[in-house]
């Protein structure tokens, strides 16, 4: 394999890396405030059931705003190998 087949594999690995950071974070870091919430403050245990859905949708917010980046890097570099292409 190429170098620039290693740099396009490294890429695409650290991309799987951060999106898994970026879904998985605000859901345990929610759960972890809620559970502050409820033994330090005292508040009922509905605040996890709060807690679970924003992190759901924060966690699914973050995996759209990846898919439409993936989306928009896969279209440049089709347009980029078109471009090419029309070259030789």
């Amino acid at each position: 394999m190429r170098k620039t087949g290693w740099l396009k594999v490294m890429r695409h690995l650290s991309w799987l890396t951060q999106v898994g950071f970026s879904v998985s974070a605000p859901l345990i870091l929610l759960l972890l405030g809620a559970y502050w919430l409820v033994n330090k403050c005292g508040w009922g245990a509905w605040v996890y059931i709060v807690a679970i859905i924003l992190g759901i949708g924060a966690g699914a917010s973050s995996f759209a705003q990846f898919a439409g980046f993936f989306k928009r890097q896969i279209n440049q570099s089709q347009e980029q190998n078109d471009d090419s292409q029309r070259k030789l």
